[in-house]
Order: C-alpha cells, then sequence, then structure tokens
C-alpha cells in the first residue's frame, strides 16, 4: 500500500510537472491585475482574451502584491482558462516539485531496501528455526536407534580395570561373549557415518546410553594398517564418539552376546 501512494503521488508530481511546463511552452503570455488577496500566496486575477474577461485564483499570485498590481501569467491560446503564473515562484514551485519526485522515489527505494532486509532477516530466521527443528528430529531419531541397538545387543559384561585389545576379547570369550562391532563389521577402514550402530552402546553421534560409566571402550572392529596393530573404541563424553587406537593400549571392556 505504500508504494501504491508513493507511485499515485509521483505520478501526479510529474503529470503537474509536464501540464505547467506545456503551458510555459504553448502559452500566450499576458499581463493580469490582482483583484483578490487570500491565504498563503493565492490570490484572484483577472485579465481579458480577444475581448472576454476571465478569472482565475492561482498560487502565488499575492506574492508580494497589492490588489491592483500586474502580474505576468502565460494562457493556453485555445483555453485560455488553462493559466499559470511566469516569474520566480512559477521556477521554484516547478524545482519544489521535482524535489517532491526526487525524495519521494528516494523514500520507495530506502523503504524496498528495508523491507528486502526484513524479509532477508525472516527467511533466515525461519531458516535457522527449520535446521534446528530437523536437528532436534535426527537427534530423536538416533536416540530411537540407540534404544534399538541396546535392546537387540545389551552388554551382558563388563571389565573392572582396563586391559589390552587381545586381553579384552579373551575376557569376552570367558564371559561367553565377544566385543561389540560398529556396524556389525570386523573391520572398517574410514570413519563410520553418523548413526552407525554399535553393539551394546547405542549410534554413532547419538547419546551416552544411561547406566554406563564414561570411558573409553574397545569394540571387536579393527582398523587395517600396515605396519601395526588397531582397532576402534568409543571416546568418553555425552555423545557416542569413536577414533581408532593401538590395540596394546589399556580400554575399558564391554562384551554383548555372540
Amino acid at each position: 500500500m505504500t508504494y501504491f501512494f508513493a507511485v499515485f503521488f509521483i505520478c501526479f508530481f510529474v503529470c503537474y510537472l509536464i501540464y505547467m511546463l506545456y503551458i510555459l511552452r504553448k502559452g500566450i503570455e499576458t499581463d493580469a491585475t490582482l483583484i483578490k488577496r487570500e491565504i498563503r500566496t493565492y490570490g484572484t486575477i483577472a485579465y481579458t482574451v480577444d475581448g472576454k474577461e476571465y478569472e482565475a485564483r492561482l498560487e502565488g499570485a499575492s506574492l508580494g502584491k497589492k490588489i491592483g498590481d500586474k502580474v505576468r501569467i502565460c494562457y493556453l491560446g485555445n483555453n485560455p482558462n488553462r493559466v499559470v503564473i511566469k516569474g520566480g515562484f512559477l521556477t521554484f514551485k516547478i524545482f519544489g516539485l521535482i524535489f517532491l519526485i526526487i525524495i519521494t522515489i528516494y523514500s520507495c527505494v530506502k523503504e524496498y531496501k528495508e523491507e528486502t532486509h526484513r524479509a532477508a532477516h525472516r527467511a533466515i530466521e525461519t531458516h535457522r528455526a527449520e535446521e534446528a527443528k530437523a536437528h532436534r528430529a535426527i537427534e530423536a531419531l538416533r536416540a530411537e536407534e540407540a534404544k534399538a541397538v541396546l535392546k537387540e545387543s545389551r552388554p551382558i559384561a563388563l571389565s573392572t580395570s582396563p586391559m589390552n585389545w587381545s586381553e579384552a576379547k579373551a575376557f569376552c570369550q570367558e564371559q561367553g561373549g565377544r566385543l561389540p562391532l560398529i556396524g556389525g563389521s570386523e573391520s572398517l577402514d574410514s570413519q563410520p557415518s553418523q548413526g552407525t550402530p554399535i553393539e551394546g552402546i547405542g549410534v554413532v553421534g547419538g547419546p551416552w546410553p544411561d547406566g554406563l560409566a564414561s570411558g573409553f571402550y574397545w569394540t571387536g572392529t579393527e582398523y587395517p594398517h600396515s605396519f601395526a596393530s588397531f582397532s576402534w573404541a568409543t571416546v568418553p563424553g555425552t555423545v557416542v564418539t569413536i577414533f581408532y587406537g593401538a590395540t596394546d593400549l589399556a580400554n575399558q571392556v564391554i562384551c554383548v552376546p555372540k
């Protein structure tokens, strides 16, 4: 609605300016007599065209004038009722109209830029809200996946002290189980993606399971390497993450059913 009114006023100012310039260019000059002073600079003038008397109420007619003074005007030959005042006031009015047109256009452009900025800000906020919503949905999904993993492969034993990887495998065999696998694989040569299940613990990127002390825990998934023996292990924290470490390191042990 603001732009509608702005465009309306610009069109009005431009048309009025063209109208005055047209009369100045095509019109006929003559002298009129001020016969009445009105509020501000308005005044009523009288003039004669081809022996016929005309009167017109014009802005600027009484500026610096008194009743009976001459006022220079310009009228259209085919319609003497169309008349404008010649001189400095008209020039001032023309420049005033040009100034109003420029100010109106500037205001429209400024308002458009501000509205564009507000729209972009709203779009960013909406995008952030959608991202946060999606993130919460992903977290909820991972929590459900972790619960499903734990339900399918609940731990059957925990070590009371850290041990190396070979000792961990032997410990789980003694308990009638094995070390948990990542994604059901005995070997991975790259970092597992988010959501990959880890038996007995949950999923990569998911919440740390309730009741399990935070710590480094061995898995049964090896990391192939040419010059040393490595295996994947979990990292302590509120979210399940993993790293690969040398098999002679000492980590905690969790065993799952075979």
